[in-house]
């Protein structure tokens, strides 16, 4: 769809027939966030000779949300 994520739209919906027209009450939605793109894996490395503790090294998404 061409919806913007995380934006909340307003609609209602409008009826012709032979008796005349109608319209329903207003309605809003918000769209669901977008997922990021251009996220790389994280990098991680030992902290020096310690087995139990790691650095987590990461950049941010190319498109955040």
């Amino acid at each position: 769809s061409e919806l913007d994520p995380q934006t909340t739209y307003e609609y209602r919906i409008g009826a012709w027939n032979s008796f005349g027209r109608g319209f329903s009450p207003s309605s809003r939605v918000t769209t669901k966030e977008d997922a990021p793109w251009g996220v790389s894996p994280p990098h991680w490395s030992h902290v020096g000779l310690r087995d139990d503790i790691i650095q987590l090294e990461w950049s941010a998404p190319t498109k955040p949300n």
